[in-house]
């Protein structure tokens, strides 16, 4: 579940309520949490309570991901022609908010760097717009 904060709950759901323990990751933390019993995660941002701290969320610094369709260039450019792609290296850095759906607040830390965003709220467009203002060379769903 993500918040409007860009919190994400990962856990057991029903119908939108959280039924037991699960994985808080706010502002940097991973927390073991537990909420209160049919806790309405979207009604409101209640607050958990905090089990454990868990050691800190593995993100890849570097990748190499292979492109598998674009469609780049003029109209000479035929569909299944990738002669025009380029290789692109960058280190991976996560868009807040993470469904990059309003420009992005941490912009000057995404710029040559290939931005991971979540899909859905708004189109792809618009979230590669986000990411082009920020700075980035690239853009992961």
């Amino acid at each position: 579940f993500m918040f409007a904060d860009g919190s994400r709950f990962a856990g057991r759901m029903r119908d939108g309520k959280a039924c037991g323990k699960g994985t808080l990751t706010r502002q940097g933390k991973r927390l073991r949490v537990e909420y209160e019993p049919e806790c309405d995660l979207r009604k409101a941002h209640a607050d958990p309570v905090v089990l454990e701290e868990l050691a800190a969320e593995c993100i890849l610094t570097e990748a190499r991901i292979p492109v598998s369709s674009v469609m780049k260039g003029g109209h000479d450019v035929q569909p299944g022609d990738f002669s025009h792609i380029r290789s692109i290296d960058g280190k991976l850095a996560v868009a807040r908010p993470f469904r990059a759906n309003r420009p992005l607040l941490n912009a000057s830390s995404l710029k040559g760097k290939v931005v991971v965003v979540q899909r859905g709220a708004v189109t792809l467009s618009r979230k590669l717009r986000y990411v082009q203002h920020a700075g980035g060379i690239a853009m992961v769903i």
